[in-house]
């Protein structure tokens, strides 16, 4: 473990995988832990710590704090980079949004597409209600209905009593 602050620095370093930019601000994180320990001790004891006393404290910080360090590190990192990138993002979203929107205006309002489309409609709409008219007759001849059917039989023999009359008229009789 690193026991004074040249040896923090090459520990904090020494991992190639972590960015140098998280580096730099666990290290401004261990600076700021030293400072504030440093405040802590003159308060209590009414006299700055000594060279032994700083190393000691540098020498107990284990493995575990220093990671702890870096994920704080890695948490101010995102937190100030997503409030420095923010209007970015939020012009970039706004850029991409109205390119989709753009794009798919041009790509419906097109001349050649719009020509199209109508040539097909003035075609096939005629075609469609003039099936259907044809169906609708084609039915109405093969599949007559019962008024259809009323239509075309033969009318009944007209019978001689006169209209409203169920037969003949009885005879009346006169009485003198």
């Amino acid at each position: 473990m690193p026991r004074n602050d040249r040896e923090v620095w090459e520990f904090l370093g020494a991992n190639d995988e972590v960015p140098s930019e998280l580096t730099f601000i666990t290290y401004a994180i261990y600076a700021y832990e030293k400072y504030d320990w440093i405040s802590e001790f003159e308060r209590r004891a009414s006299r700055p710590p000594g060279t032994d006393e700083i190393d000691q404290w540098i020498a107990d910080i284990t493995t575990y704090r220093f990671d702890g360090m870096r994920s704080k590190a890695a948490e101010l990192f995102d937190e100030g980079a997503r409030r420095l990138l923010a209007p970015e993002i939020e012009r970039q979203k706004q850029a991409a949004v109205d390119g989709s929107i753009l794009a798919e205006v041009k790509a419906t309002s097109s001349f050649w597409k719009q020509i199209v489309l109508s040539l097909i409609a003035s075609v096939l709409a005629p075609l469609i209600i003039g099936g259907m008219i044809v169906a609708a007759r084609s039915y109405d001849i093969f599949m007559p209905t019962a008024s259809g059917i009323a239509d075309h039989a033969t009318p009944a023999k007209p019978s001689s009593a006169p209209a409203g009359t169920a037969g003949p008229a009885p005879a009346v009789q006169k009485q003198p």
